[in-house]
């Protein structure tokens, strides 16, 4: 438990939580369509690397470094989400 995903590796921007049964582990992702200034404008490469409870289906969780209170500002998005190659 802590600051890492579910392969132990720390949490970085970039770290996305998924549902491994649609989005298999590994996958690398690009995200865009958000709004928060604490991630970069126009869109980032995410690898799918973590998983959490109430991440299911067509849901994903985006790590963003910050305090509580910074990172709440987000909420809740729908964001496109590319799969690459």
């Amino acid at each position: 438990w802590g600051p890492v995903d579910y392969f132990g590796n720390p949490l970085k921007l970039g770290t996305i939580a998924v549902d491994p049964n649609v989005i298999p582990f590994g996958t690398k992702l690009y995200v865009t369509g958000y709004t928060f200034s604490g991630l970069p404008a126009g869109g980032f490469v995410a690898t799918a690397s973590d998983a959490g409870g109430a991440i299911k289906g067509n849901r994903i969780d985006i790590f963003v470094p910050g305090s509580r209170q910074f990172v709440s500002g987000f909420g809740i998005q729908y964001v496109k989400v590319y799969f690459l190659q």
